[in-house]
């Protein structure tokens, strides 16, 4: 017989009993969101690295009893079960967890056949330019380089090595790769970029993507 606060998450083929009472504290808005046992299905099932049924055992043992074992191999998944179950307190300790060693976390990703998560998602567009030359990132589609590289660029200048990469993406013939070319601002290598540009004038490159502060740079240059 089942005690009074123990309730259970499902996930996949697997009843997982836990303390309904000692979530309450440590689980965001838990109470309207869980009245009772809880389902993980759906975007759970999408994660990658794909979480496991340990991983579901690792989360229900540092909510109740704070006790946690981060390893490589586990921080990524009770990272995305911290967020998606808002657990403020699990979201806090695995970020700093991925953060001191993000290079070991991606160098395994880069290697395995994992599909881009947002996870590596973002701790690749903080670390843009360390794996910046991993072949993988030509496998994207433009809509994941542009937001890599965007967030990249809000606390980071643009540089040679960003106007490489977004050449190399166009001529490595993704669909609508020149729309990386609204990124690229005037910059410290204006006239490297747009002498690159001008070498490279072809229908792979759709110039209305180039953001009009060059034209008027052009301008100046011309007119002064």
């Amino acid at each position: 017989m089942s005690q009074p606060n123990q309730y259970y998450i499902y996930y996949k083929d697997r009843a997982f009993p836990y303390d309904r009472q000692a979530f309450q504290g440590k689980i965001y808005n838990f109470e309207n969101e869980h009245p009772t046992d809880i389902l993980i299905i759906g975007e759970i099932e999408n994660f990658q690295p794909p979480i496991t049924h340990t991983n579901i055992e690792e989360f229900i043992d540092f909510v109740q009893n704070d006790r946690i074992d981060l390893k490589i191999d586990n921080a990524i998944q009770l990272y995305q079960l911290g967020v998606l179950m808002k657990c403020p307190t699990l979201i806090i300790i695995t970020d700093q967890f991925i953060d001191a060693n993000k290079n070991e976390l991606l160098k395994e990703f880069f290697s395995s056949k994992y599909p881009l998560s947002w996870v590596y998602e973002k701790l690749i567009s903080h670390n843009f330019l360390e794996y910046i030359e991993e072949e993988k990132l030509m496998q994207y589609p433009v809509s994941v380089i542009h937001r890599i590289i965007q967030k990249f660029l809000r606390n980071n200048k643009c540089s040679r090595k960003i106007i490489d990469f977004i050449f190399k993406y166009i001529e490595s013939d993704q669909p609508f790769g020149s729309i990386l070319l609204n990124l690229i601002e005037v910059n410290e290598d204006e006239e490297y970029f747009l002498e690159k540009l001008h070498s490279k004038i072809s229908p792979k490159y759709d110039l209305a993507f180039v953001l009009p502060g060059h034209l008027i740079y052009l301008l100046n240059q011309k007119f002064q």
